[in-house]
């Protein structure tokens, strides 16, 4: 006769059964590669394609975000970022359905909030400012889409204090791509663009 509460062996730790991988990516561009001209101030200022993954089952929303940060070298596949250089928000938006999903080239998310620039819109990054003659300007840009366990109770024209206020403790997973935007000035550009 068997007894009925036998000792159990020692259970195994739960492991999922697939593992959720938050993913941004974009057909213009590579993650650390050079984001094309035509998405920063020099070019045409439009927003690139982003495409993301599925998002994790807890997420209500998304939202996107770009910074830009300048004071950057760009060495050996890395960034080294000077001190004191803070980033700056030149995109913010939300009310993305929290599926897997796209965003096609200069399509803005259904709520736009208010960049650093005081703008209700995108604006690429800017490197536009010369630092010497034969010198590169380059910019350090984060594309990232938050998956938000709620949605925002924001008005539209909010700005990065109020949308950071009222993602604290809401974001699930976030998904981000970082890359460089260049500009060669001075004279070695004028004579290569002959």
């Amino acid at each position: 006769m068997t007894e009925w509460f036998e000792p159990a062996a020692e259970a195994e730790p739960l492991r999922p059964l697939v593992a959720v991988q938050f993913r941004l990516t974009s057909p213009a561009f590579a993650d650390l590669g050079r984001l094309p001209e035509r998405f920063g101030t020099l070019g045409a200022n439009v927003s690139p394609p982003l495409a993301w993954s599925e998002p994790p089952m807890a997420a209500r929303e998304l939202a996107v975000v770009l910074e830009e940060r300048s004071g950057v070298r760009w060495l050996n596949d890395a960034f080294a970022f000077a001190e004191g250089t803070e980033p700056t928000t030149r995109w913010l938006g939300w009310g993305v359905p929290a599926s897997g999903g796209h965003l096609a080239e200069d399509e803005p998310p259904p709520i736009l909030g208010t960049n650093d620039l005081g703008e209700a819109d995108y604006s690429g990054p800017d490197a536009a400012r010369t630092t010497g003659l034969g010198s590169r300007v380059t910019r350090a840009v984060r594309f990232s889409v938050l998956a938000l366990d709620a949605p925002l109770v924001l008005a539209a024209g909010a700005d990065r204090a109020a949308f950071d206020a009222q993602i604290v403790g809401h974001v699930v997973a976030t998904a981000t791509m970082l890359a460089r935007y260049e500009r060669d000035t001075g004279l070695k550009a004028i004579l290569r663009r002959r």
